[in-house]
């Protein structure tokens, strides 16, 4: 398997909805909730999708889109659930999670 852009992206992506619950944990097979790193994860890639601005053909630069806006989605429902709501999923500009201490 070759290992480019998209992929890495996408291992990323993995990691954050493992972390949201969202998928099991690959090497346990068992489905854990971790915010902290959920959150550690998209804003690892929006600091990627900064850092790599001008850099992207436009298949990937929709791809980190997509991901990105599902991932703030998913992130907001599932600390809606568990009762953290008010937390904002990133520290970046363009934020769409809406959280009540989010300034974006």
């Amino acid at each position: 398997m070759q290992i480019d852009f998209s992929t890495f992206m996408m291992s990323l992506a993995s990691s954050a909805y493992c972390s949201l619950g969202l998928t099991p944990n690959p090497l346990t097979k068992k489905t854990e909730k971790n915010l902290v790193s959920a959150k550690q994860q998209i804003d690892l890639l929006e600091m990627l999708k900064e850092k790599t601005k001008g850099n992207l053909s436009k298949d990937e630069e929709t791809l980190m889109e997509s991901v990105l806006y599902q991932l703030h989605m998913s992130y907001v429902q599932v600390a809606k659930n568990s009762g953290t709501e008010n937390e904002c999923c990133h520290e970046d500009t363009g934020c769409h999670c809406g959280g009540d201490d989010c300034d974006k």
